[in-house]
């Protein structure tokens, strides 16, 4: 490891000590479902939510359409939402981050091509920064035209990880294979809090059915021993620098 690096890493790890201990993270979890033209947010816990578990946000057709709003309405209309769920642990949990989009099973029933957009944020207070990114999507076309798409990625504090795309060849059940792109990773720094969020962007075409996840994690930059070492002894070398001085001025008294 070159000494810019060591220097570099250990300056942000002691400025993210000075910001302090972790603050409990304030805004609650959210999805927002989108068609381009209607729009419905649906808060945990709140209208809409099927699941009753924090931390945990269920979405039927039915639950949808409580919100009692043309929006609303009007998704339930072009999407049957089979199955629609997502969760977090920015409530009560600690060391790594994750946010899910656990499973969507949908059909687009809206008679032309669509795009359906989930976006799934919340605010966490860790781990610590900085901290690595990770995003992943899987799923199966069950049905599908050639051309459709799904695309996911994260954004940690408006840092993003690269966008993934699967695109169905026509036909199935067809799984997304390989998982597109792996994996993708992205290091961001940030402060007590931040906002973590993952967007599921789906464009079928008339009667096209897709079973799909996504997982978005932030962990914590493991931390050189050295640097843990060196770290760890600036306060005794500061504790003794002071006797040093304390000495001297003993002696020259």
């Amino acid at each position: 490891m070159s000494r810019k690096y060591f220097f570099h890493l250990a300056a942000l790890l002691v400025g993210a000590s000075i910001l302090g201990a972790p603050a409990s993270a304030s805004a609650a979890f959210q999805l927002t479902i989108s068609d381009g033209t209607n729009t419905a947010i649906i808060t945990d816990g709140g209208t809409g939510d099927s699941n009753g578990s924090t931390g945990n946000i269920g979405v039927t057709n039915a639950s949808l359409l409580s919100l009692a709003t043309l929006a609303a309405t009007n998704l339930s209309n072009e999407f049957l939402f089979s199955t629609l769920t997502g969760t977090d642990n920015a409530v009560g949990g600690s060391g790594n981050a994750f946010q899910q989009v656990t499973t969507l099973t949908v059909t687009n029933v809206s008679g032309a091509a669509k795009t359906l957009t989930l976006t799934f944020s919340d605010t966490f207070s860790f781990p610590t920064s900085p901290s690595v990114l990770s995003s992943v999507v899987a799923g199966t076309w069950l049905s599908s035209t050639a051309g459709d798409q799904v695309t996911f990625n994260a954004t940690g504090n408006g840092t993003p990880t690269t966008v993934q795309t699967a695109t169905s060849p026509g036909g199935g059940p067809i799984a997304f294979s390989p998982t597109p792109g792996g994996t993708q990773t992205q290091l961001f720094t940030h402060g007590p809090t931040y906002t973590l969020v993952s967007t599921l962007t789906i464009q079928t075409a008339a009667g096209s059915q897709v079973n799909t996840s996504g997982t978005t994690a932030v962990s914590a930059v493991p931390v050189p021993a050295g640097l843990v070492l060196t770290l760890s002894g600036m306060p005794v070398l500061g504790v003794g620098a002071w006797l040093r001085r304390k000495s001297r001025s003993k002696m020259a008294a």
